[in-house]
């Protein structure tokens, strides 16, 4: 347990507890409560969900924070790992990214898929396998340079640069901290194959989005006004929980930068306020999951009525209650009766 700081571990390990609370009940309503005509979307909202979980999970426990203005990590939750161990979780920290970034990935490609013709389809099968072959291919291959890049080198250069630069982990979480030496030839193409796979990413799914908002704006004669009118409703509610993920990341990632581009024009404030408020900002992004659950059962008519009905209880029928309708149906039957007659 860390003794020295308990405060950002308790948070962290909360947050997590929270996420799978919200998740658990998603994944519930979703697998259950889904329409037919959200049988797609059903599948492909259980793959973010369920792929966000495990990486909220995985960092609440462990409570990962970047370095200020170097190239590094610190862990600030209960388990403390040393510096090799702190590069492990880094790796399974980056797939696990990997799998919930591919899984929003996914979801506009289906839905842009699901708007094309029948034409574009069978163009779109190549272009979305050779997409899923580069993304997901690109996952190994980094974890592997990474794995590689394990050894006695790493842990002294590491120890090198936290030394020439004390401020940018503090004292109490050094034991768990690696600052990466971006010399390093594997560590460098290991970082190179990162941007690229979530630049690639980011640029596929911007495009995804002006084609599906262009193609929900043209007719569809091949669709119902009806199915048009889900499509659209279901494309919201992914859209929204995209914002809600950029925003999570984005404040997280946008005070670690922050740092680094202070250095080079000489903003010494802006480095303080990151180094204050960096820990904090890294709560939000582990917060995400729960988030984009919330969005995804507050938005859908459907797992919005569900949600409801879970924790608001139904009123029973009383003894006079059931009396009176069995009273009125007799009454029904015998005026019937005698019409018929």
């Amino acid at each position: 347990m860390n003794s020295t700081h308990p405060m950002l571990a308790n948070i962290f390990l909360s947050l997590a507890l929270f996420d799978v609370i919200v998740a658990l009940l998603a994944i519930y309503i979703v697998s259950f409560h889904s329409p037919p005509i959200l049988r797609t979307f059903r599948i492909v909202q259980l793959n973010i969900t369920i792929s966000m979980t495990f990486f909220e999970v995985y960092g609440g426990i462990f409570g990962p924070i970047f370095a200020y203005t170097q190239t590094g990590i610190y862990l600030v939750g209960y388990l403390r790992v040393g510096v090799i161990g702190t590069h492990i979780f880094f790796i399974f920290f980056y797939v696990l990214l990997s799998i919930q970034g591919g899984a929003i990935g996914l979801a506009f490609t289906m839905k842009l898929y699901s708007l094309a013709s029948t034409f574009h389809r069978k163009l779109m099968k190549g272009l979305c396998f050779g997409w899923l072959v580069a993304y997901y291919g690109m996952i190994p291959i980094c974890a592997t340079l990474l794995f590689s890049a394990i050894d006695q080198k790493m842990i002294d250069t590491s120890k090198a640069l936290l030394a020439a630069n004390p401020l940018d982990v503090p004292m109490e979480w050094r034991d768990s901290a690696i600052i990466y030496d971006m010399a390093d030839s594997l560590i460098l193409s290991a970082s190179i194959i990162f941007n690229l796979q979530f630049s690639i990413m980011a640029f596929l799914i911007c495009v995804e989005v002006m084609m599906i908002t262009l193609l929900l704006h043209l007719p569809q004669p091949s669709l119902s006004a009806r199915t048009i009118r889900m499509q659209k409703q279901t494309f919201r509610i992914l859209a929204l929980q995209f914002l809600v993920l950029i925003g999570a990341y984005g404040t997280f990632y946008s005070l670690y930068l922050l740092s680094r581009w202070s250095l080079l024009i000489g903003w010494s404030w802006a480095a303080i306020i990151q180094r204050i408020l960096s820990p904090y900002g890294n709560l939000l992004s582990t917060a995400h999951s729960g988030l984009t659950s919330i969005v995804l059962l507050t938005t859908t008519n459907s797992y919005r009525k569900a949600l409801i009905g879970i924790f608001v209880a139904k009123k029973t029928p009383t003894l006079r209650t059931r009396a009176n309708s069995i009273f009125i149906a007799d009454m029904i039957r015998r005026t019937s009766s005698k019409a018929v007659i």
